[in-house]
């Protein structure tokens, strides 16, 4: 019995499925390192899992971004002024530019790049500001233990 081999628009799509998860993934492990200390401010499962659905996640990307941003400004309030001397702070600035790809470039093609910079962009961000605050909270930790 012979299978047909998937064309390449399957395997495009199953890729770009593929980052979009990795991608929540890092929003979720970011969220979740905020959540440390503010329980209240925490985004929910579903806002960051939304942005999955077609059509709808460029609107649930902006909500995210802003969320985010809340909680972030919540988590700065409630820890001490000597760990967040460390905190890389977090700016919507990349998403931003993402969302502002994806508004212009429907009108002038030539912007298509910013889409991909933003994410990735974005992305990078994320990732810097997660391990900026896993690094405060462990040397946080060794004051408190020492």
């Amino acid at each position: 019995m012979e299978y047909e081999t998937p064309s390449k628009a399957w395997i495009i799509l199953v890729m770009i499925a593929l980052v979009n998860i990795f991608f929540i993934l890092s929003q979720v492990k970011l969220v979740n390192t905020l959540k440390v200390s503010n329980h209240t401010k925490k985004i929910s499962k579903g806002w960051l899992w939304s942005q999955l659905i077609p059509l709808w996640s460029y609107l649930a990307f902006m909500v995210v971004l802003f969320k985010i941003e809340s909680q972030f400004q919540t988590y700065l309030k409630e820890t001490s002024n000597e760990q967040n001397d460390n905190i890389k702070h977090y700016s919507t600035t990349w998403g931003l530019v993402y969302i502002a790809g994806v508004g212009i470039s429907n009108y002038f093609p030539l912007f298509y790049i910013m889409i991909p910079i933003g994410f990735i962009g974005f992305w990078i961000h994320i990732y810097k500001v997660k391990k900026s605050l896993i690094l405060a909270q462990y040397s946080q930790n060794l004051k408190r233990n020492s």
